[in-house]
């Protein structure tokens, strides 16, 4: 663990005493913080390929591994997948599971949200695809959750494509986006507010050389190249800023202390996630000034327009210096 105590610049790295059933040593697996465990799932130990779950509840404060037997349906083992906690919509408080590889190789494409349950039981959901969208297979990728919104990036696949679209999966309607490439693997990806990060790995390029390089994508200019995804983000932003409005009636009704408290709340609203250029009719405009929509079509990528791309990505450099990428099919 890194013991920030001190601060940043007195930080170091300490090993924790733990008790229990340890997870063992293992690679290509996954760890979330789903509040109070730390989840470790999957990976590679040595001699095979685990589906195993093993968690420690680091509010107890005697960080004691446990293995957990969900109850029902389990996804396969699998390794070099990705995990991120949902924190909002229906789905919020799950760790959903994307993609990987089984212990036959084979590149995956299904989505699982463990749960736990008021009785203390924890399960397994598989989660359904709706519009007949067959996402892409892969592994070696990473996820971060945009709100309801799973957004799934680089990766390798079976196939051993070259371009890789970065793809979006709507947990509240089950459907499956597909939008720009992003043609990296074995990188990491974060998401602040309304910005995508992503750091290292490797490209097809130099496939062999590991990377150090920063990369910001802005979700909401990614988003607003899908109709389907600005008709999404619009309703979400009516839906926010009528809850803002009621909050604001309902503050105003209240006494004069529940002014202030108002007026705290408006400086702690989410910012708002409506596109820049928002609506339907802007569509085709942003499509040909930044959108990014090729598009590979069972499973043979078209041409990709490098250009078209180069709005939607920017390169930051170690020292915090942001330019925008001379090449994006570079990353």
């Amino acid at each position: 663990m890194l013991d920030l105590t001190n601060g940043e610049n007195a930080c170091k790295w300490i090993t924790l005493p733990t008790s229990g059933p340890s997870p063992g040593k293992r690679y290509g697996h996954t760890m979330c913080y789903m509040k109070p465990y730390l989840i470790i799932f999957g990976g590679n130990v040595g001699n095979k390929i685990t589906n195993d779950i093993c968690l420690i509840n680091i509010d107890e404060g005697i960080f004691e591994w446990k293995k957990l037997e969900p109850t029902g349906d389990i996804p396969c083992a699998r390794m070099y997948h990705a995990s991120a906690v949902c924190r909002h919509g229906g789905a919020s408080g799950m760790m959903i599971v994307y993609g990987g590889r089984s212990e036959s190789s084979s590149a995956l494409n299904d989505t699982w949200g463990l749960r736990k349950h008021r009785n203390g039981t924890w399960d397994w959901l598989k989660a359904p695809y709706c519009n007949n969208y067959s996402s892409l297979k892969r592994y070696q990728h990473s996820m971060a959750f945009y709100y309801s919104f799973m957004v799934v990036l680089g990766g390798r696949t079976d196939e051993d494509l070259k371009n890789i679209p970065i793809e979006i999966y709507d947990t509240e309607s089950s459907e499956w986006t597909e939008l720009a490439f992003f043609n990296k693997f074995r990188h990491s990806s974060w998401i602040v507010e309304n910005n995508l990060y992503t750091h290292g790995g490797f490209d097809y390029i130099q496939p062999m050389i590991s990377k150090n390089d920063l990369v910001m994508i802005d979700i909401i200019k990614l988003m607003n190249t899908s109709p389907n995804l600005v008709k999404k983000l619009d309703k979400f932003n009516e839906n926010f800023n009528k809850n803002k409005s009621q909050t604001n009636q309902n503050a105003n009704t209240s006494t004069s202390v529940s002014s202030t408290n108002s007026q705290n709340n408006s400086r702690n609203n989410t910012p708002s996630i409506s596109p820049s250029n928002s609506g339907i009719n802007n569509f085709n405009s942003n499509l040909n000034n930044n959108a990014s929509l090729s598009k590979y079509n069972n499973g043979n990528p078209t041409i990709s327009n490098a250009e078209m791309q180069l709005n939607l990505f920017n390169k930051i450099n170690i020292n915090g210096i942001f330019y925008n990428y001379i090449k994006i099919n570079s990353i």
